[in-house]
């Protein structure tokens, strides 16, 4: 399914902004945010991960399975735009932790079928 590009944007930003205001907030002295893009035979996937705080299993969980946010002061607005954009694509948000403190989130895109044929001809 084709989506505006306008959507895809504000998932990617908002991806950033979080990944960057979590890792400034918690990681002062060396702050990551890494953001990048790979694929493999039928999907593509956007990874953005973070040096934010360390997180439980409790705190993956409430992000996966409910969408809310593990910010004291956050709404999980930011969230729930992402997952409905996602939903949009057709695309699946994974969440997990990073190893060190923070979060990596895996956004997988699938390819179209004219995508896939033209690459294997």
């Amino acid at each position: 399914m084709l989506s505006e590009p306008l959507s895809l944007e504000l998932l990617i930003l908002n991806l950033i902004k979080n990944g960057f205001e979590e890792a400034d907030l918690n990681s002062k002295t060396n702050p990551i945010l890494k953001v990048s893009i790979s694929e493999d035979d039928d999907r593509y996937c956007l990874e953005v991960e973070n040096s934010g705080k360390e997180m439980t299993d409790k705190d993956i969980e409430r992000i996966v399975t409910l969408g809310e946010s593990v910010k004291p002061e956050g709404l999980g607005l930011g969230l729930s735009i992402i997952r409905g954009i996602a939903d949009q694509f057709g695309a699946d948000i994974k969440f997990k932790r990073r190893n060190g403190g923070g979060v990596i989130a895996d956004v997988f895109f699938t390819k179209y079928e004219e995508e896939v044929r033209s690459k294997n001809v």
